[in-house]
């Protein structure tokens, strides 16, 4: 290394370890008042992998934290943390790589009429995740930048209005595959609250870009670009009517332009109106009334399960589709010692999807219970519904689901169950049912000086009609802890269908998503971690992470699968944090050649108070 690099580490070091004490606030004339900390930080790294360059570096960075105020908190107060080169390397963040960035945000007018908030953020080589449902996440790498900027005006005895705008971009590569992912947000909304004659009316605008490239992932889909504009528009009143009863009212419409992997832009409308009346003619009955229209069942149901916000939303078919529900509830409540709630309604639906017509009628009856047992608390749910349909030449169906729950503590144990299922269950959408069960529980126990504490549930969910295979997961673990270590352990097995998004796979279930964009998952994921504090000042930590599943896209299959090491080792000493460890990652994406990465590293961090 050349002397005048030499000298500059040893500055630093200097820097780090003496740093002297400064006074507590700075001002700039008589308006500007300032309070900065912050940490410098210096260590070695060395890093080698089949897709990185072996290196041994010396690095420092640093971050900082100001916060201040001009003329006085309430006109503009503010807060700006730059950082540079900060990773587990020579910090106490948890990124792999050396990222730098900036982030700010701003108060102004706070407690005013006319009260703003703005920020700005700026991140590079960040590492971030890439969701699998019920597994290990993909990890990647890439860049991100936002603004923020909310402004309103609270004018006494007027309707509120509060403007927002928002824009945000970010590129990433997942490690292990070709080719780079984008995304780019813009959003605009206006909102506005008011209260007159008895009724509280709110409205708003909301206008929300966005646009997509995800890049080929090997066995998940193949590169797709999307490009997705939303105008939204709602009004909402409500109004007590006397002292037992109420009423709500809520108009809707979203009006979207979606292109799909370059496919001719359609546009989408969905206009929903929804009303609301309830009462309370004696103390423990409650009626309501229930009624919603849908021009568009097709676009909200898509919506439902597939939002917009990085979801590569397909075109829909140009058939017309609309949805009317009238439904009517009487329920009965009676709470002493015990609590009893019992619930009948009437429910009617008429639906026109993909050019077939139903009607559908649903009685149901339910009834909930809880109550103390034997030292501890009990509970029960049960329901029982019959449903006709157009075009079941009038034959009823049957459905039911209930539920069952238990808790106690008994000495140093304590434990808790729960129970649940569906038969038949008709969904949102009238020619559908649906069935699944699952159940969860817990258990624990005082040791001395220990504890010990686990936990178990299993889900599972399918369509009767056979057109989805649904999804399920089962998951259990366990944690014994004291004061000085902490063991934990974990396994989880999940499957079902999903979305490929900006942020990974999502998990859906229904019939309205083409099977073309959908990605079916499957798979297994254990790890565990120890965590020691055998002094004062000093912690070490070790994580095991592996994951292996398949995915299917359209008939090609293939197996995936990520592995993650990591220990860690602080130690900190008055103002001195040091730390060592060692992270490896072994990422597999279908057929490409894992990725491997191996990092090393020892750093010393130093807090200041620089003023």
């Amino acid at each position: 290394m050349p002397t005048g690099g030499r000298h500059i580490l040893l500055l630093l070091a200097v820097l780090v370890i003496s740093g002297g004490r400064a006074q507590a606030q700075v001002s700039v004339g008589d308006e500007v008042n300032m309070n900065m900390n912050g940490s410098l930080t210096f260590g070695y790294t060395g890093t080698n992998g089949n897709n990185v360059e072996s290196s041994h570096e010396l690095d420092f960075g640093g971050q900082a934290d100001l916060t201040g105020t001009y003329h006085d908190p309430r006109f503009l107060s503010f807060n700006i943390v730059p950082y540079y080169n900060e990773s587990r390397a020579n910090s106490d963040v948890q990124s792999a790589f050396n990222s730098t960035g900036i982030l700010s945000s701003a108060n102004i007018f706070s407690g005013s009429k006319t009260p703003g908030f703005v920020s700005f953020s700026k991140d590079y080589n960040t590492e971030s995740e890439l969701g699998i449902p019920g597994t290990t996440a993909y990890k990647t790498k890439g860049n991100d930048q936002n603004f923020n900027l909310n402004w309103s005006l609270l004018q006494p005895r007027w309707p509120t209005l509060t403007a927002g705008f928002g824009t945000g971009s970010s590129e990433y590569e997942i490690l292990g595959t070709t080719g780079q992912g984008t995304t780019a947000v813009r959003n605009w909304s206006l909102r506005s609250n008011y209260q007159i004659f008895g009724f509280i009316l709110s409205g708003g605008y909301n206008h929300y870009t966005i646009s997509s490239y995800l890049p080929l992932i090997e066995s998940l889909t193949p590169p797709i670009k999307n490009t997705s504009a939303v105008n939204s528009y709602q009004v909402v009143a409500s109004r007590r009517l006397g002292t037992k009863s109420s009423m709500n009212l809520n108009a809707s419409r979203d009006d979207s332009g979606v292109e799909y992997n370059s496919n001719a832009r359609n546009n989408i409308s969905v206009d929903t109106f929804t009303g609301t009346a309830t009462t309370n003619p004696v103390r423990p009955v409650t009626l309501a009334f229930n009624a919603g229209y849908t021009d568009n069942l097709e676009g909200s149901l898509l919506q439902s399960v597939a939002p917009v916000g990085g979801v590569a939303l397909p075109i829909l078919p140009p058939e017309s589709s609309h949805s009317l529900d009238l439904l009517g509830t009487a329920s009965y409540t009676i709470q002493r010692e015990y609590t009893f709630v019992a619930q009948t309604s009437v429910e009617h639906r008429g639906q026109s999807l993909e050019g077939f017509n139903y009607q559908s009628d649903i009685y149901r009856g339910s009834a909930d219970f809880s109550h103390g047992l034997l030292g501890g608390t009990f509970g029960a749910n049960a329901s029982l519904f019959r449903f006709t349909l157009s075009t079941s030449s009038g034959a009823a169906s049957l459905g039911s689901s209930g539920g069952l729950s238990y808790a106690r503590r008994l000495g140093l144990w304590s434990a808790s169950g729960s129970f649940r299922y569906s038969q038949d269950e008709q969904t949102a959408i009238a020619s559908f049912t649906q069935s699944g069960y699952g159940f969860s529980g817990s258990l624990s126990r005082q040791l001395k000086g220990w504890q010990w504490f686990s936990t178990g549930s299993v889900n599972k969910f399918n369509f009767t009609d056979g057109s989805h295979t649904g999804s399920s997961n089962e998951s259990v673990s366990t944690t014994l802890s004291s004061r000085i270590i902490n063991i934990t352990g974990n396994y989880s097995q999940s499957s079902g269908d999903s979305l490929l998004t900006a942020s990974g796979l999502i998990p859906v279930t229904g019939p309205i998503l083409p099977p073309s964009i959908l990605v079916t998952y499957g798979g297994t994921a254990y790890g565990g971690a120890v965590g020691l504090r055998p002094l004062r000042g000093l912690s070490l930590t070790g994580t095991y992470l592996h994951s292996k599943y398949n995915t299917v896209n359209q008939g090609t299959g293939v197996g995936n699968m990520v592995e993650e090491y990591d220990f860690k080792g602080d130690y900190y000493f008055r103002k001195l944090h040091f730390l060592a460890g060692y992270t490896r990652l072994d990422q597999g994406v279908g057929l490409a050649v894992p990725y491997k990465f191996n990092l090393f590293y020892v750093g010393v961090m130093r807090t200041i108070r620089f003023f």
